[in-house]
């Protein structure tokens, strides 16, 4: 689910069991804060909202300790998906 359209987790939510994990991306032109409205509307939707977030929003990132505080507070979220940059081409890693 793209987080520039938080309007689609009522659709998906349609399509899926209740509590399925939806990931949500962010992508580097938007800002963390923008992702959180696409988290809660999965969350209130019945689906488990899982964010994707690039190495440059790692939990080491000082913006984003803040930001996943939040995403947890705000939206229940329990994982969260991050990709560890081309650069590196260092795959995946499930973080929860």
């Amino acid at each position: 689910m793209g987080a520039e359209a938080p309007e689609d987790a009522r659709r998906i939510a349609e399509l899926l069991p209740a509590g399925t994990p939806v990931y949500v991306n962010h992508l580097p032109r938007h800002e963390l804060p923008h992702t959180l409205a696409a988290l809660v509307a999965p969350a209130e939707a019945g689906l488990e909202p899982v964010p994707t977030s690039p190495r440059a929003a790692s939990p080491r990132a000082p913006r984003c300790a803040p930001f996943l505080d939040q995403a947890v507070r705000v939206a229940g979220v329990a994982k969260a998906l991050l990709d560890r940059g081309r650069r590196e081409c260092a795959g995946w890693a499930l973080c929860r």
